[in-house]
């Protein structure tokens, strides 16, 4: 749920982007102006999840070099949707050990969206605990918060997500502008969308 409710300053704190408590490093001001293209449920991000091609033989090196790509946007997928007091090094080291158990059975291409299932599917993930930051993406509920989530941290097209959700793409679609709708009543616009994006990729570039 979402604490200290009446201590917001909605037009302040949407402003800003979500890293502070999250953060594992330092907080950087951000800079830039807003997508000159960016419109309502029209945002345009810079990072779209790898295409994988599937093939015959799968190298032994493909693994490792999937989860060293992958594992650093989980992070940050796990601790924006539950809160900076899950323990995300345990969960990820759970996923990866129960992936890699999969993994040499599936085509290289449906690595991608397996994952995200797998991590999806925690009970971490969907049941957070503790206390969430006084933050407008934590007045989200959980499935709205993580409709929006797999666009600005992994980058999945609503066909991507979609599918990583166990939904229909028109369901996906409606949970995603439900969440643009709530947040925007906070001041939170696509502008400011853009803005949490670009703080959610310098924080999987470990900057």
């Amino acid at each position: 749920g979402v604490h200290n409710c009446a201590a917001w300053n909605p037009k302040k704190i949407a402003a800003e982007p979500l890293f502070g408590d999250l953060s594992t490093v330092r907080r950087k001001k951000l800079s830039g102006s807003p997508h000159p293209g960016l419109g309502r449920r029209n945002v345009t991000l810079s990072t779209p999840l790898p295409r994988l091609r599937g093939v015959s033989a799968i190298p032994s090196s493909a693994l490792p070099a999937f989860l060293r790509g992958i594992e650093p946007r989980a992070r940050v997928l796990a601790r924006a949707q539950a809160g900076p007091t899950l323990d995300d090094e345990r969960l990820l080291a759970d996923v990866r050990e129960e992936f890699s158990a999969r993994a040499p059975r599936l085509p290289l291409a449906e690595w991608p969206v397996r994952y995200w299932g797998l991590l999806l599917a925690r009970d971490e993930l969907g049941q957070p605990s503790g206390q969430t930051p006084a933050h407008p993406l934590y007045s989200l509920t959980h499935t709205r918060r993580l409709a929006l989530l797999l666009r600005l941290v992994v980058g999945l097209e609503p066909s991507g997500a979609a599918r990583v959700m166990g939904l229909s793409e028109t369901a996906y679609r409606a949970l995603w502008a439900d969440a643009e709708d709530k947040l925007a009543e906070q001041g939170v616009g696509p502008a400011v969308l853009m803005r949490w994006h670009e703080a959610f990729q310098r924080e999987a570039r470990g900057e």
